[in-house]
């Protein structure tokens, strides 16, 4: 899937979760744990990529991947936006945004995903390292 979409960078990640409608959320997803990160202002319009890999790829490969592609990971803010903006696409199969994270306590990476069960919307954040290969992973155009 390759799309362009407006992103407002001046909404918050609650508000954004809100409009969402997700049957269920993390409750560590929040503006304090996954802080904006992104140079962009207000509204922008940018080119959305959804990266599939056909194997197993651990992480810190995917910034990689996407980089020689001309792409860079998107954030929650912008992954939050593609949730509202293609509501039944997580039922396809789970969007990862790996340019926000948050380390745990423990030490674990935690970064958003959208996913489903059945007809339930889901947003989560997840610390795996090997990524399933069913696994997207939102792009931004640079």
């Amino acid at each position: 899937m390759k799309s362009k979409i407006t992103v407002d960078y001046t909404r918050s990640a609650h508000s954004l979760i809100v409009d969402g409608h997700y049957t269920w959320k993390d409750y560590r997803l929040n503006g304090l744990r996954f802080p904006s990160s992104s140079e962009m202002e207000g509204k922008v319009d940018v080119t959305v990529k959804l990266f599939h890999f056909d194997w197993y790829i651990k992480l810190e490969h995917v910034a990689s991947e996407m980089d020689k592609a001309g792409y860079r990971p998107a954030t929650l803010i912008e992954l939050l936006t593609l949730g509202i903006l293609f509501p039944n696409l997580q039922k396809k199969f789970s969007i990862a945004a790996t340019g926000s994270f948050w380390d745990d306590d423990s030490g674990d990476r935690l970064f958003p995903f959208l996913s489903a069960k059945g007809s339930d919307r889901i947003l989560y954040a997840s610390c795996k390292s090997d990524i399933n290969v069913d696994n997207r992973f939102m792009g931004i155009k640079k």
